[in-house]
């Protein structure tokens, strides 16, 4: 008696020939171009990012901004630049700035994946295009001129408005 093999069979609901965001491949390539300090700063962020996006108090927060209209490219990019720009706050200016976007990518990655196992299909596309405006939001928020265009392979980090840094900011408590 043959078995049945799931390996090609799409998911309920997940349209074949789709490709799946994989949050952890995204950072692994990250961390690849990263010395040893950047990439625990990054999880930092990353632990940070996914207590607000999964806490129970701010998690219906999250649904509702990607639920709320419009088309999920410019959702995803709004929703994750706000997170990041409330990360960096409560870092008091700490967090390193030129991990913000990379960061934000790896959150967006993981927004996708919960979205992927949940409610909707998020594409690799799509991916690429929020991220895309997620980084020319996070440009124009820090000043850069227009015409900012992400990186094609891997985002870059940024710099935004100069802010006074305090000792003891949420992402170096390892929060």
């Amino acid at each position: 008696m043959a078995r049945s093999r799931r390996k090609n069979k799409p998911r309920a609901g997940i349209a074949p020939n789709v490709n799946l965001i994989d949050a952890d491949l995204w950072q692994r390539h990250l961390n690849a171009k990263l010395t040893p300090a950047k990439q625990q700063a990054m999880e930092r962020i990353i632990i940070a990012g996914m207590k607000v996006m999964f806490d129970k108090q701010t998690h219906k927060l999250m649904l509702t901004e990607l639920d709320g209209p419009g088309d999920m490219v410019t959702k995803l990019a709004e929703a994750t630049t706000k997170l990041m720009i409330l990360l960096f706050k409560h870092s008091n200016g700490t967090m390193p700035p030129d991990l913000i976007i990379p960061a934000g990518g790896v959150l967006m990655a993981k927004a996708c994946e919960f979205l992927n196992q949940s409610c909707e299909t998020v594409t690799e596309d799509q991916f690429r295009q929020a991220l895309t405006a997620m980084t020319k939001l996070i440009m124009k928020v820090a000043g850069a001129k227009d015409g900012v265009q992400a990186p094609t392979q891997a985002p870059i980090g940024a710099k935004p408005p100069a802010q006074q840094a305090a000792s003891g900011g949420m992402l170096n408590q390892g929060v």
